[in-house]
């Protein structure tokens, strides 16, 4: 196999593997049905941003929710926000799933350079028997679980604002 076709081969599977969620568009509309979904899985005590038409936000801890509104725990007092008051929603918390990706296409990326390296640079002579493919194959994917890890825990430390709706 020669390194070009090892390199479009690698190049192939990664596009494959890209999370499509990066390319999917938001819908800027959100159903009265969609709205009480997305607010019946919210539990007390989460820390809310809420956008209001015009562009007001409000941010605040949750304190109720009911069938018809939000009320929000915020240091001017209690905030309550109909149900379809609200443009935007966002709720707060971590980057896990963010690190997560981004480590394990850097481990696998760090583990297929380091894959080729071993094969083709330090085992350049007839008395070395590693194969570069299976080296390529084993570092990449230790590679990307050992990044996926790493970056899990660094996304664990990182505060984000999660858009629940639209």
């Amino acid at each position: 196999m020669t390194r070009t076709t090892t390199w479009a081969g690698l190049t192939l599977t990664a596009l494959l593997l890209t999370p499509s969620f990066w390319l999917a568009a938001q819908d800027s509309t959100a159903t009265l049905t969609q709205r009480r979904a997305v607010i019946r899985a919210l539990h007390v005590g989460e820390l809310l941003r809420v956008e209001r038409p015009g562009g007001a936000r409000l941010e605040g801890v949750l304190s109720a929710a009911t069938t018809d509104s939000l009320v929000l725990a915020r240091e001017a007092g209690l905030a309550r926000i109909d149900h379809m008051e609200i443009d935007r929603l966002w709720v707060r918390g971590r980057a896990t799933k963010e690190g997560a990706i981004i480590g394990s296409i850097t481990g696998l990326v760090a583990g297929v350079g380091l894959g080729f390296f071993i094969g083709e640079v330090i085992c350049d002579n007839e008395d070395c028997n590693a194969d570069t493919g299976r080296a390529v194959a084993l570092l990449g994917l230790g590679g990307g679980a050992v990044g996926a890890g790493g970056g899990a825990l660094v996304g664990a430390t990182i505060a984000r604002w999660h858009l629940r709706f639209p």
